[in-house]
């Protein structure tokens, strides 16, 4: 981890601009432009968007966080208790957050709204990617929700392939079919050199959160749909006590969604939107939607074949068997995603699939057992080096 107790992470002065009918946003962060931009709606300034998707750099490289333009004072109390979150469960130094206190200001109101009628806390939205998660709430979520908004390359690898422009006739079709506003975002934000060597699956929700706050003067409800479910002892960055900390005066920011993925997926797996227009994959290893290759997709398609609905899934229409597919994949890197093809394990597969599945684990937990064997040893290594110079003073001394 970068120590720069000297150095601040800065954000400079937010500009809003409107040019050929997209809006953009932009400020130097570190010395860069970071930018949003939007064909769909107009953006606001919002020094709590800039400092929520700063956060997590300044934590990791130990900077202070400081920005010129105010931030709502909800927003400044509130970080406190992300900043002590992520101390928790990742062992991040606390930082300074600074910027200028703006008072708390109620929401507008809806465009065209009549005096004396509801406000507009009526207006929700949902970070929408296409996927188990964000489909489920979308189908469940108990109120309705007016907008999808959904950020571009947020759901794929920081250092994988851009595809500008690919998914925007789908996200369309998606609006159309449930009648949801859809707006699509783009951003640097991934690629911005401040950005790099930051945690996307600790940070992904502050990000969202970030987009929430620039479009704020067209809903008040941003919901983020939960990764984890609340019994387990684990910590991410869609988490249901991290998630309302991002909130400000002016938006609510609120997770949903208890079950875990795969009691997501096989409850919405009727659904004929989700049978079409699933897209969970974020490596993007061929042309199509869903590669049907990598770990994510062929996780969820063994999930969907357990619970004997994959063959209703034109998105995983794949030329090869989803056996062969399984046995190609050399192992699954994160331990907790274990449980899930545990899961369909247990639920139940044909004989096939079953045994490549459980080859898969069983070659998987060698390599997490050899990870840790290796992290222990390397931990012991660093200590017995922090100790060498110590021990060499006190032998001199003895010897003196």
């Amino acid at each position: 981890m970068a120590d720069n107790h000297g150095e601040r992470l800065s954000i400079g002065k937010i500009r809003v601009t409107q040019t050929a009918g997209e809006s953009r946003v932009e400020a130097l962060v570190d010395g860069t432009p970071l930018w949003f931009a939007s064909p769909d709606a107009s953006f606001r300034v919002s020094s709590e968007g800039f400092l929520s998707a700063m956060l997590l750099p300044a934590m990791t490289t130990r900077r202070p966080l400081v920005a010129i333009d105010a931030a709502c004072d909800v927003w400044l109390d509130n970080v406190g208790g992300a900043i002590d979150l992520f101390r928790q469960f990742r062992r991040l130094d606390a930082i300074d957050v600074i910027a200028p206190r703006l008072a708390s200001v109620a929401a507008t109101p809806p465009a065209g709204a009549a005096p004396g009628t509801a406000s507009s806390r009526s207006r929700i939205a949902l970070a929408f990617s296409g996927g188990v998660d964000s489909f489920h709430t979308l189908l469940r979520y108990e109120r309705p929700i007016e907008s999808l908004v959904y950020v571009e390359d947020y759901d794929m690898p920081s250092n994988g392939k851009s595809w500008s422009g690919r998914f925007d006739r789908w996200l369309r079709a998606i609006g159309d079919e449930t009648g949801k506003r859809t707006i699509l975002v783009r951003t640097n934000l991934k690629r911005h050199p401040a950005f790099r060597g930051t945690s996307w699956y600790d940070a992904h929700g502050a990000c969202l959160a970030a987009v929430g706050h620039l479009l704020a003067d067209h809903f008040d409800t941003l919901v983020l749909s939960s990764s984890l479910p609340r019994e387990w002892n684990a910590f991410c960055g869609t988490h249901w006590t991290l998630d309302p900390l991002w909130s400000s005066a002016r938006l609510q920011v609120t997770s949903f969604g208890e079950p875990t993925r795969s009691e997501k997926l096989v409850d919405i797996a009727a659904e004929r939107l989700v049978q079409r227009m699933l897209r969970c994959c974020w490596e993007n290893l061929n042309d199509r939607m869903n590669c049907g290759e990598c770990e994510k997709c062929l996780r969820t398609e063994v999930i969907l074949a357990s619970a004997g609905h994959l063959e209703k899934f034109s998105v995983f229409a794949h030329p090869v068997p989803l056996a062969e597919r399984v046995a190609r994949l050399r192992c699954i890197r994160a331990v907790d995603i274990f449980q899930y093809k545990e899961w369909a394990l247990n639920v139940g597969l044909p004989d096939d699939l079953s045994r490549e599945v459980a080859k898969l684990l069983a070659r998987s937990q060698r390599l997490a057992e050899w990870r840790g064997f290796r992290g222990r040893v390397s931990e012991r290594w660093r200590s017995l080096k922090q100790s060498l110079p110590s021990l060499f003073g006190r032998r001199r001394q003895a010897v003196c």
